[in-house]
C-alpha cells in the first residue's frame, strides 16, 4: 500500500457537523459508520474522522458499482441462460438430496 498524501478539500458547516457528532462514541452517526465498517480509535483526530467519511463513502460507490454490473449481467442473460442455470441449480438440489 503507498503512502498516504494529504489533501484540501471544501468542507460545508454539515461536514463539521457531522465530523463532531462521530466523534462522540455515543452518537448515532458514529454507530452508522461502525455498522458500514468503517472503525475509529477511541479518541480520534477530525482528520481521522473525516478519513473515516470518506472510506464509508468509497464502500458505498464501490458497492453501488458492484450492483450495477450485477444488474447489467443479469440484463443481458438470455432465455438459453435461465434454463441452464434452473438446470444447474436442480441438479445441485439433486445430488445434495442423494447425499442425505
Amino acid at each position: 500500500m503507498s503512502a498516504p498524501t494529504r489533501k484540501s478539500i471544501p468542507i460545508t458547516e454539515e461536514d463539521q457537523s457531522i465530523a463532531t457528532r462521530i466523534r462522540d462514541t455515543d452518537s448515532s452517526e458514529r454507530a452508522a459508520l461502525l455498522a458500514l465498517g468503517v472503525e475509529l480509535s477511541s479518541r480520534p483526530s477530525e482528520a481521522e474522522v473525516l478519513h473515516a467519511l470518506l472510506t464509508a463513502g468509497r464502500k458505498a460507490v464501490e458497492e453501488g458499482a458492484m450492483l450495477h454490473g450485477y444488474a447489467a449481467l443479469a440484463a443481458q442473460e438470455d432465455e438459453e441462460d435461465r434454463e441452464f442455470h434452473a438446470a444447474m441449480r436442480g441438479r445441485r438440489r439433486g445430488a445434495g438430496e442423494e447425499e442425505a
